[in-house]
């Protein structure tokens, strides 16, 4: 409701890339969620390119991934070309030589190019400005929330997650897009050497994210008493394990502040700017690129923008979606359901009753539904499917893909490893353990505040939120 069913697609198209109407980016087989992968290939893709050309393309990225399994989160680097980067032409070559005619690919790589030089805009009318600026919107509606309480009542429901779709998730998923342009760029630009490996890193340990701010105020809340009230107001609606409703708010975790002998985090400030040779180096290759309207220090002032909001947009949003969650709780309480029941409606179930209201009584028609699902997954409970489905034959014979971490830094370490879910107590202690988790999730943002030696999750990519809380403390990872 929030990003799969649309919004992923209109953030998409606003961005002048090919709209894919009325088509759900995630479906579910077998009790599991999946990617529809062709439908975001295809809107990957410059809006208007001829339909021959766009079918080619996709066709050949969807070879690739299914040749390569590992790049399946890292398909907006090693698959798809969504911009045109300093290694754009040689990609191509590398990977799908042959696959466009002459005059085709000139047609393509001059629609990207166009994209590419729009969408590095910091204008006041850009994609990227306009998003930031909806955002603010969301934080303004949240600021006049004041302490009004839940009342329970599911009418709320849909004016939160309308807000959260329309000035939350939607111009976050522009965001982030930008994000992934601006990650892209400067890769190319380390493999040809217009910045080194460590430059880069240097650059990503300069952003100001509310990592940052976390991180310090987490660590004051720790020693001071006093000022834990004030880190609630501020951060209580975050929770590991973002859209579960069954995981506890900080501010509904009496363990949050129960950390010994941890120590506190000092998050050290690290300047960035470019030298004069790095300087002229992104400029040719800008020229070279067909985008000479680039500015290098401008792209610098565009990458620190994206990369940074992409988590402040995540951060308030989800607090339209805790507060929805709340909501939903509230409402469930008074119907006698638990948490734990909740989870097994859908939002459409509960929207639904604000326009078609049951005939019978509604707690024993929620009851009777929740008794269904909790039936449903009982029999799709055992099935194992890959994380790839190319073709019916898949669902026979399940392959073992292999998996590719995205590592950060170029550290090696060595320590215990800590394996923590949503419901892990915040008292455990973490010094020097290697902290695993399932998902690369901000609820789990108060790890960085234990001196924990590094970061393993199953789920992520290349350019995922522990993926750029990890680079911005130098904190070594495998995501």
């Amino acid at each position: 409701y929030l990003i799969t069913d649309s919004v992923w697609q209109e953030a998409r198209d606003a961005m002048g890339y090919q709209s894919v109407p009325h088509t759900p980016l995630m479906l579910t087989l077998g009790g599991q969620p999946y990617i529809d992968v062709r439908a975001s290939f295809n809107s990957f893709l410059p809006a208007n390119l001829p339909t021959p050309i766009r079918t080619k393309l996709v066709n050949a990225w969807l070879d690739r991934l299914e040749a390569h399994p590992e790049f399946h989160d890292k398909v907006e680097f090693d698959i798809a070309q969504t911009i045109v980067d300093f290694n754009f032409g040689d990609d191509y070559i590398d990977r799908y030589r042959g696959v466009l005619e002459s005059g085709e690919y000139q047609e393509y790589q001059q629609a990207l190019t166009q994209i590419t030089e729009v969408n590095l805009s910091t204008s006041p009318k850009s994609s990227l400005a306009v998003a930031l600026a909806e955002v603010e919107q969301l934080e303004t509606i949240q600021e006049n929330w004041g302490e009004s309480p839940l009342d329970g009542q599911l009418d709320q429901l849909s004016v939160l997650l309308d807000e959260c779709r329309d000035l939350g998730t939607r111009p976050f998923s522009i965001i982030a897009r930008h994000a992934f342009i601006a990650e892209t760029l400067l890769r190319s630009a380390v493999s040809r050497d217009a910045l080194s490996a460590d430059r880069l890193e240097t650059f990503k340990r300069s952003l100001n994210t509310v990592t940052s701010d976390f991180t310090q105020e987490f660590s004051t809340a720790l020693l001071q008493p006093e000022t834990r009230a004030a880190f609630l107001v501020k951060y209580g609606h975050l929770r590991p394990g973002t859209y579960d409703i069954t995981s506890p708010r900080y501010d509904q975790r009496e363990d949050l502040f129960d950390a010994k002998g941890e120590g506190s985090l000092v998050v050290k400030a690290v300047a960035f700017e470019l030298t004069t040779v790095e300087s002229n180096a992104l400029g040719r290759m800008f020229d070279a690129s067909g985008m000479r309207m680039v500015k290098p220090a401008a792209f610098i002032t565009y990458a620190r923008l994206a990369i940074s909001n992409r988590e402040r947009a995540k951060f308030i949003f989800t607090r339209h979606l805790s507060r929805a969650l709340e909501l939903i709780a509230t409402w469930g309480e008074a119907k006698e359901l638990t948490r734990d029941d909740l989870a097994r409606l859908t939002v459409t179930d509960l929207l639904d009753e604000l326009v078609t209201p049951v005939l019978n009584d509604p707690e024993i028609h929620f009851k009777d539904l929740i008794g269904q699902r909790r039936r449903e997954h009982e029999q799709v409970n055992g099935i194992r499917l890959g994380y790839l489905i190319r073709d019916p034959r898949d669902l026979y014979v399940v392959p073992l893909h292999r998996s590719a971490p995205n590592f950060v830094t170029q550290e090696r370490i060595e320590g215990i490893p800590l394996k923590l879910d949503n419901q892990a107590r915040a008292n455990e202690v973490l010094r020097g353990r290697i902290i695993c988790i399932e998902n690369a999730d901000p609820g789990f943002d108060w790890i960085f505040t234990r001196n924990i030696a590094g970061l393993v999750s199953k789920y992520g990519g290349a350019n995922s939120h522990m993926t750029i809380r990890c680079a911005e403390l130098g904190l070594p990872a495998a995501i």
